[in-house]
Order: C-alpha cells, then sequence, then structure tokens
C-alpha cells in the first residue's frame, strides 16, 4: 500500500505540471514544422505568413496641410546684470531732472523704472528657439501638433504626411 501512495504522490505534481503547460499554450504561434530536403539535414521552417504591422494595421499614414509653425523658446535665467545697469542708468538720468526732494524722488523713480527695462531687456536677449510647434490639418479634419527640431523643408500650406508620430514633407 506503500508503494502505491509514493506513485501517486509522484504522478499527481507531473499531472498538475502538463495540465499548466497546455493551458499556456499560445494557439496563434504556428508549431515549427520539419522540412525535409533530400541533400541534407532536416531544417526547420514556420508554416506561418508574414504578420501585419501592427503600427501600420491600427494607424494607416495619415496626410493634411501645414496650417501653423510656432517657435518653441526657452530662457536662461536672468543674471541681474541688466537690472543692475538699467537701474544705475535710470538713477542717474533721473538724477539730472528737478531739484531738492523732486530730484530724490526722480532718482528713485529712474533708478526703479530703469531696473525694471534693463531686466526686461536681458530677459529678451537671453531667449532662444529651442524647437518649433507644427499644427497640421489633416485630410480628415483633425488639427494636430508635432515638435520638431527645424522646419527647413516645411512651411505654412505645405503638404505634409505624418508617419510613425512624426511630420515629414509629402
Amino acid at each position: 500500500m506503500m508503494a502505491s501512495n509514493r506513485g501517486s504522490l509522484l504522478a499527481a505534481p507531473l499531472l498538475l505540471s502538463a495540465l499548466c503547460l497546455s493551458a499556456c499554450k499560445d494557439d496563434d504561434v504556428p508549431a515549427p514544422q520539419v522540412a525535409m530536403n533530400s541533400q541534407s539535414a532536416p531544417q526547420r521552417t514556420h508554416a506561418a505568413q508574414a504578420a501585419p504591422d501592427p503600427v501600420r494595421a491600427s494607424h494607416p499614414e495619415l496626410r493634411g496641410h501645414v496650417v501653423d509653425i510656432e517657435p518653441i523658446t526657452a530662457q536662461d535665467a536672468p543674471s541681474g546684470a541688466g537690472a543692475a545697469v538699467g537701474g544705475v542708468l535710470g538713477g542717474v538720468l533721473g538724477h539730472q531732472v528737478g531739484g531738492g526732494s523732486g530730484r530724490t524722488a526722480a532718482t528713485v523713480v529712474g533708478a526703479v523704472g530703469g531696473a525694471v527695462l534693463g531686466n526686461n531687456i536681458e530677459k529678451h536677449r537671453s531667449s532662444h528657439v529651442v524647437g518649433y510647434s507644427v499644427n497640421v490639418r489633416t485630410d480628415n479634419g483633425d488639427l494636430r501638433s508635432f515638435q520638431r527640431s527645424d522646419v527647413k523643408d516645411l512651411s505654412v500650406g505645405a503638404n505634409v504626411r505624418i508617419v510613425g508620430g512624426g511630420v515629414q514633407p509629402a
């Protein structure tokens, strides 16, 4: 009786493993078949057809035209030099106006105005274009936007293709 239980104990995990593996079988993937060549050893081949590209099947190529191109700018952090120089120059110019307490008020207003103006000039000079946003109206009427590092080959009104998440001239 003891030998019979050992056999059952060994057979149970094997049976369970076989059931689990058969449940994991992928029916969509064809099994390799052996092709016999009369002059060489057996060769493994797949009887499967070429699978369609899932990206192309779910996203057919779209066409459209460029409706707008906008620069994307980035600004460096202002150093404060523009505000400092503007404040000094504004203070000097304000000091030239009026006399007595009016002169003091003009100096303060000139310094503050010069600082604000100098800071704005520095901000404007420190901005630079880092890319472009290209807005495209597709042939089916959708409006889509794409980021590009350059637009040398595109212009407003140009016909384009939307391929792989990007836009190209048609």
